[in-house]
């Protein structure tokens, strides 16, 4: 089995179709997707997307993008759930616009 994620970046009907060696996986198909309407404000400038100038990432509409975030590398074999929830709360709530 093979699992493509793919992020629209715009509302509309989408085509599938994958042509590959192996008969089992060609397949054709097609997909709608909704606008969005939730409350997170990393989606609401639109879709990231490379600037102008090839530099630096910047929103759909060109307001620019700064990823903010951190890695805690030990905290799976170390933390408890109760303290990686803390944590990730305590991020969040600092502004990082990754919390994962």
């Amino acid at each position: 089995m093979w699992t493509v994620q793919f992020s629209p970046p715009k509302p509309g009907e989408w085509a599938t179709d994958s042509d590959t060696d192996d008969d089992g996986l060609n397949d054709v198909g097609t997909f709608t997707v909704a606008s969005y309407r939730g409350s997170n404000p990393i989606r609401e400038h639109g879709h990231l997307q490379i600037s102008g100038n090839e530099r630096t990432i910047e929103n759909a509409d060109g307001t620019p993008f700064l990823w903010l975030g951190d890695t805690v590398w030990s905290a799976s074999a170390k933390a408890t759930l109760e303290e990686r929830t803390e944590y990730l709360t305590k991020r969040q709530s600092q502004g990082t616009t990754s919390s994962s």
